[in-house]
């Protein structure tokens, strides 16, 4: 599974100004005017970004976990985040890429059309642009969620399909850039509102299948997105039902690695196991959090005469 390039998940004391990247090269976030952390409004945690609309935002310097998402037409990256927003404008940019005018990707929100994800390259007409759609007008939390995979691209409101994009077209900044969430690069079109879990990860988490139709749904989290992979292993061996040690160089065993309390995501780690001992191992996990591991013979390879496995337990990372 890859790693996110940007998670802040914006837990604090309340009022606080200190914004931690939870992904493994974290960046130095830096506030600008009073954006805070606030407790009395948060989907997760114990605390979101609040910003006031009147000189409030983040900033992150250029990188490539920002400027490279869409320089391939055969990568897959996500990015998502909660919102409550105290005023809607006539535009809100919650996060930009900003290298000029001319030169940036951006996430906004037009009150008149809705949500759209847009690259612009050297001025002009944008080089990948979704359809707009999917108009906030209320003070209610919403999910917003843009994913490419490969040269398709979908924008999705609370789970459901709003935007769409098909492009060969690829687009790389360069670290020169800034990254800003809460305004648009310029100074303008500030967010007045509150962000929770803002996060950048070079990967389709969701397992998205954007379409023209605009039929496509994703699940929406439940919880906080798990931090980067650490220093945690759960390991052991493969057992059938009369607890014997289950051969799957013969019976190929599929076994997934889920989160606990967010077991409705794609799997942290997946393995085909084919140890004639059955022994299995994930490392990269994080010490003392417990995931849900299930295991199931793989496809024609089940064996038909001998016991089931026992296929769902619990284990901690260690």
């Amino acid at each position: 599974m890859g790693q996110p390039g940007l998670l802040l998940h914006c837990n604090g004391n309340d009022a606080s100004t200190v914004f931690t990247d939870s992904s493994p090269t974290p960046h130095s976030i830096s506030p600008a005017g009073n954006a805070q952390i606030d407790q009395a409004n948060k989907k997760f945690g114990t605390g979101s970004c609040m910003l006031d609309g009147t000189g409030d935002w983040l900033t992150a310097a250029g990188h490539a976990d920002f400027a490279d998402i869409f320089n391939s037409v055969s990568s897959d990256w996500t990015i998502d985040f909660w919102c409550k927003m105290n005023a809607v404008h006539a535009f809100d940019y919650f996060i930009t890429y900003f290298v000029d005018i001319n030169n940036r990707w951006l996430i906004r929100h037009k009150s008149a059309s809705g949500w759209l994800v847009s690259v612009i390259e050297g001025g002009g007409a944008a080089k990948i642009e979704t359809s707009q759609s999917g108009i906030v007008a209320d003070a209610l939390w919403h999910h917003y969620a843009i994913c490419k995979v490969g040269t398709i691209y979908g924008a999705y409101l609370d789970g459901t399909q709003i935007g769409y994009d098909s492009t060969s077209n690829t687009v790389s900044f360069g670290t020169g850039g800034t990254l800003y969430i809460g305004q648009g690069g310029s100074g303008s079109d500030l967010v007045n509102g509150y962000l929770d879990e803002i996060h950048i990860i070079p990967e389709n988490i969701f397992t998205a299948l954007p379409n023209a139709g605009l039929t496509d749904t994703i699940t929406v989290p439940v919880s906080e997105h798990p931090d980067a992979g650490g220093a945690g292993t759960i390991s052991g061996t493969i057992k059938d039902a009369d607890g014997n040690a289950v051969n799957c160089e013969l019976f190929p065993v599929r076994m997934n690695v889920y989160q606990k309390l967010n077991e409705t995501q794609p799997p942290t780690s997946t393995q085909l196991i084919i140890s004639s001992g059955g022994t299995f191992s994930f490392t990269g996990l994080n010490v003392g959090t417990k995931y849900l591991i299930t295991a199931e013979y793989e496809g024609a390879h089940e064996p038909s005469s001998t016991t089931d496995i026992a296929n769902c337990f619990y284990a901690t990372a260690a």
